[in-house]
């Protein structure tokens, strides 16, 4: 495992134990990038190899990328550039966690509640806005959904008090004894 990024200005790898059983189960593999340029590893909760100092970078806005299971972050996927693998989870973190942190997002448990109310601090008039149309349009929707139900439901009763006609058809054609002579 090695932490990547562009024209190999901080690749390098962490020199942990070579990795023996990552094709049969799944592993969690977390990198934590600190404010001082160090990213430390870890690997199922626990530090993997070395950490290591390439130095800091800023990430700009509207200029990075995130990106899993590609080996360059830009353009399409092609030759070796793209992991042999299966990505069953990914996160992305505001903060350097603690080790502590990792130990619990290696468990899977660490995750961070949104509320609505921390939603609403989070983005601006324009997002406020089409946030509040689409939970118009969901409401909407919701309601419409309800009136099919209750008319699917309504058909059935009606279907099951008086039968089904398609099953009376199928039952009576079966009975018909002229039928049994017909082949």
């Amino acid at each position: 495992w090695l932490t990547g990024s562009e024209g190999h200005k901080r690749t390098a790898p962490f020199g942990g134990e070579a990795d023996q059983e990552v094709d049969k189960r799944p592993v969690r593999m977390v990198m934590v990038y600190k404010a001082d340029g160090s990213t430390i590893a870890y690997r199922d909760g626990k530090p993997y190899g070395e950490a290591i100092n390439k130095g800091r970078i800023d990430y700009k806005k509207g200029r990075s990328q995130v990106v899993f299971g590609v080996r360059h972050g830009t353009g399409p996927g092609g030759g070796d550039r793209v992991l042999t693998g299966r990505i069953f989870e990914a996160r992305l973190y505001d903060r350097a966690l603690t080790p502590e942190e990792v130990a619990a997002a290696s468990s899977g448990m660490l995750l961070e509640v949104v509320t609505g109310e921390l939603l609403a601090k989070s983005i601006d008039a324009n997002q406020k806005a089409a946030l509040a149309q689409f939970d118009s349009r969901i409401a909407v929707l919701e309601k419409q959904l309800g009136s099919l139900d209750r008319d699917i439901a309504s058909r059935r009763e009606a279907l099951n008090a008086g039968g089904d006609p398609y099953f009376k058809i199928a039952h009576a054609l079966l009975n018909s004894k002229e039928l049994i002579y017909v082949y």
